[in-house]
């Protein structure tokens, strides 16, 4: 069985009465420990396949399994790197990874989490802005942030959407 397997997946958009098709007829798998990724232009369905992947959209027609399950929403089982940095406002960048771990771990004691954040705030180079709020931390330092949160939640599938720039841009 595959880790993960898209059958024919087609996503349609209306949008002021109009169809437009995101996806069509896509299909294949992925296998445990495989490390995958999807380059295309903008605007080519990327980060609409993730999308129903992390369970936050439906597909038209076709279906996901993730361990021979349909996904029909969002889970534990996959962390998510959204391409804009999806950190709660209100929180520091210590909170906001504990947050995460919370979702995945509930019996995980506050020391426990924030002990966790920091490990993984560390590995991404911030633990020294673990008290910082989203609005005091740049960019990349605020992608940084939600990078930790998704590894700190050990899940089984990591889910990344972002940009690469051609140097010539």
């Amino acid at each position: 069985m595959s880790k993960i397997e898209i059958k024919n997946l087609t996503v349609d958009y209306i949008e002021k009465k109009k169809s437009f098709t995101a996806l069509k007829n896509v299909s294949f798998s992925i296998e445990e420990g495989e490390f995958v990724s999807i380059i295309g232009s903008s605007g080519c369905g990327k980060s609409t396949l993730l999308s129903i992947l992390e369970g936050i959209n439906t597909a038209t027609e076709g279906e996901i399994l993730i361990n021979g399950e349909p996904v029909t929403g969002t889970g534990p089982d996959r962390g998510v790197v959204f391409q804009h940095y999806s950190l709660f406002p209100w929180m520091t960048a210590r909170k906001n990874v504990a947050f995460g771990i919370k979702q995945v771990n509930k019996t995980a004691s506050r020391a426990e989490r924030y002990q966790l954040a920091d490990e993984f705030l560390d590995k991404v180079g911030l633990e020294q802005f673990k008290n910082k709020y989203p609005s005091q931390l740049s960019g990349g330092m605020q992608q940084r942030v939600a990078i930790a949160r998704a590894l700190a939640m050990d899940t089984d599938i990591l889910l990344m959407d972002g940009r690469i720039r051609h140097p010539r841009y």
